[in-house]
């Protein structure tokens, strides 16, 4: 028997019991409700619980992204760290070979 023969099987002998209940109707009538009012609360706890994880997701991201404004998106400000002056002006600059002394032929002379 697999697992759904067997709840279908416990489902439908509850089923029968249920009708062959001895008791007033209106108690049948109150368990009913109450058992539907219970499952309506499980699924209305269900969705709120979705809805608040996904609240705190978006939550989340807002904050990170407010904390990754100061991280810049190009690369437009660090060329000039990076790039090497190939005038052909002679003293002390940054070069192909680093920071040093250049002579007019961009050759490095010493540190």
């Amino acid at each position: 028997m697999t697992f759904s023969e067997k709840i279908g099987y416990k489902v439908g002998s509850t089923v029968a019991k249920f009708k062959n209940w001895q008791v007033a109707s209106w108690v049948k009538i109150t368990v009913a409700i109450g058992i539907l009012a219970l499952f309506a609360g499980l699924v209305y706890v269900s969705y709120m619980l979705a809805q608040f994880i996904a609240f705190v997701a978006i939550l989340a991201l807002v904050i990170s992204s407010k904390n990754l404004k100061n991280i810049p998106l190009s690369n437009d400000d660090d060329h000039e760290k990076y790039d090497f002056d190939y005038s052909l002006s002679e003293g002390y600059r940054n070069g192909h070979s680093g920071d040093g002394y250049y002579d007019s032929n961009d050759i490095k002379l010493h540190d």
